[in-house]
């Protein structure tokens, strides 16, 4: 399982942070524009795919080490390998609290509303880390070794 820990970590954590960036550039929740918005994120409209990536690295860097390093200490848990797909999705989904808990503790801790770009980008990640958890643990039987 170690070799499956680090692609999961990273695009779980980091699609939290991408697919809020790709929301506010094309202005899915008609939020890019606003007054808030504009203030507290001008560069918006203007990211590219790669400015998109290196932003949520710098942003999730930290607690990607973290997620990796609990995520290696249950390495040997038998129940992280699910004989069926949709139980590795549930499972994946599961994996993927502590980190959407640290998100919504940050966004607490600076007193700031998440807009619904925001919320809709977190509970997508949700569904990603599902998928990429089924991708990441096929082939597998039991515990890692």
């Amino acid at each position: 399982m170690n070799k499956g820990i680090w692609p999961y970590v990273v695009v779980k954590d980091l699609s939290i942070a991408v697919l809020y960036f790709v929301m506010m550039k094309y202005n899915l929740t008609n939020e890019t524009y606003s007054e808030t918005t504009r203030s507290n994120f001008p560069g918006a409209p203007e990211m590219d795919p790669v400015a998109m990536v290196v932003a949520a690295l710098y942003i999730t860097w930290l607690p990607m080490l973290a997620d990796a390093l609990l995520l290696m200490g249950l390495r040997r848990v038998r129940a992280l390998n699910p004989a069926t797909i949709a139980a590795r999705f549930g499972l994946g989904m599961a994996l993927h609290v502590p980190m959407a808990a640290l998100v919504l503790v940050a966004v607490a801790a600076h007193w700031v509303t998440p807009n619904a770009a925001a919320r809709i980008s977190l509970a997508l990640s949700f569904l990603v880390a599902g998928l990429a958890w089924v991708v990441v643990s096929a082939g597998r039987r039991g515990a890692a070794e």
